[in-house]
């Protein structure tokens, strides 16, 4: 799987479920969550601003994120 996020792309070894939900439609979901890490994406120095902004002692670089596709045919 490959994400592009601000710019910066990176790939990702994913399992993908896919579903057929009707004669025009397939579901496709990951099977478990893919951990993104900001600093992948050069967002660590927005990260650091926000972790201020907030008054927080750590803003964690890294959030696991899954994702639900459907696609359908035209």
């Amino acid at each position: 799987m490959t994400v592009n996020l601000h710019g910066k792309t990176h790939e990702y070894n994913a399992e993908l479920l896919a579903t057929r939900l009707d004669d025009r439609r397939f579901q496709v979901v990951t099977l478990e969550p893919l951990v993104i890490n900001a600093a992948d994406f050069d967002l660590a120095p927005g990260l650091e601003s926000l972790r201020k902004v907030a008054g927080l002692s750590a803003i964690s670089l890294s959030v696991p994120v899954g994702a639900v596709l459907i696609f359908t045919a035209r």
